[in-house]
C-alpha cells in the first residue's frame, strides 16, 4: 500500500466499516489490506530492481479494477481518469484506432484517419463483471510475472470463495514446480517463462492478471500469443502495461482475438472472443 499514513488509516477504517456492514460479502476488505502470507520462496540472487515489494491488493484494485466504481468506493479509492475505449480488430489488428486515440498518435498515426463518429466514449461501468466477476467461483486464475507473490496472496487471503478457485502465479525466478489447474483453494507458484508458458496447458485458464511485468518487460507479441493459447474462450485479462506500453499491448492482444478496453491511461481489461 502506498501513500501518506492518513490515507492508510482511512483505507483501514473503510475496510473495517464495510466488513462490519457486509459480513457475508464475497471479499473481506480488512484482509485485503493486511500483510499477505503464503508468498513464494525464491532466491534473491540477481533479482532485478523493478521487483517491488509494495504492490499490494489496494494498488492492484486501483489500477486494474478501475472500471468497477463499486469496489473502489468500498475500498475508499477514488478513480481518476477512468476511461473506456473499446478496440475491435477490423483488419487483423492493423487498423484499430478510434479518432481520439489516432489524434494523440495512437496505434497507427500514419494510417487512414478514422471517422469521428466511430469514437466510443463510455462512462465508468463494470466491464466483464468487474471485481466480483473476475474472482468468480470455479475459475482458474493465472498471474504472469507474479514476483514476490504479494498481490496474489492478498487476494487469496481476502476472498471468502478462494477454496472454489485455482490460484497460479508464474515467474522465471521461482523454484521448479508443476501446475495443477484443477487444484482448488491453494496457491501455486511455479517457475515458468511468460514468453513460453510451458507448464500451462492449452485452453485451461479463465482469468489472467498482470501488473507491469510481462506487458512492460516482455515481448508483447509472444506474450499475447501464449496467453491466447492457454486461455479459454471468454477468458478475462486484466493488466497494467504502463502508459508507454499500452498501445502495443492493445495492438497485440486485439490481433490475437481479444476485445480490449482501456482503464485510465495505463491499464486494460480484455476478453478472449
Amino acid at each position: 500500500m502506498t501513500g501518506k499514513p492518513t490515507s492508510k488509516i482511512k483505507l483501514w477504517v473503510h475496510a473495517i466499516y464495510n466488513d462490519a456492514l457486509n459480513p457475508d460479502n464475497s471479499v473481506s476488505l480488512t484482509k485485503l489490506i493486511l500483510k499477505p502470507k503464503n508468498t513464494p520462496h525464491y532466491s534473491r540472487e540477481g533479482v532485478p530492481e523493478y521487483w517491488f515489494t509494495d504492490r499490494t491488493a489496494a494498488f492492484y484494485i486501483q489500477k486494474v479494477f478501475g472500471d468497477d466504481p463499486e469496489i473502489l468506493h468500498r475500498l475508499g479509492i477514488k478513480p481518476e481518469n477512468v476511461r473506456h475505449i473499446l478496440w475491435e480488430a477490423n483488419f487483423g489488428g492493423t487498423n484499430l484506432s478510434y479518432y481520439s486515440i489516432w489524434k494523440d498518435g495512437g496505434l497507427d498515426p500514419n494510417g487512414p484517419k478514422p471517422h469521428e463518429d466511430k469514437v466510443d466514449y463510455r462512462s465508468p461501468e463494470k466491464h466483464y463483471g468487474g471485481f466480483s466477476g473476475f474472482f468468480s467461483p470455479d475459475s482458474t486464475l493465472l498471474e504472469i510475472g507474479s514476483g514476490e507473490g504479494i498481490a496474489l496472496a492478498q487476494f487469496y487471503n481476502g476472498l471468502n470463495n478462494r477454496g472454489q478457485m485455482s490460484w497460479i502465479g508464474i515467474d522465471c525466478r521461482y523454484q521448479s514446480g508443476e501446475i495443477d489447474t484443477d487444484k482448488r483453494g491453494k496457491l501455486q507458484f511455479v517457475k515458468d517463462d511468460f514468453h513460453k508458458l510451458e507448464h500451462v496447458p492449452d485452453a485451461s485458464i479463465d482469468r489472467v492478471l498482470s501488473v507491469q511485468s510481462a506487458f512492460t518487460h516482455g515481448d508483447m507479441s509472444r506474450v499475447s500469443e501464449q496467453l491466447t493459447r492457454v486461455s479459454k474462450q471468454g477468458a478475462i485479462l486484466r493488466a497494467q502495461p504502463l502508459m508507454d506500453y499500452l498501445k502495443d499491448a492493445i495492438n497485440n492482444l486485439t490481433a490475437n482475438g481479444w476485445a480490449v478496453y482501456t482503464i485510465g491511461e495505463d491499464s486494460l481489461v480484455a476478453r478472449l472472443k
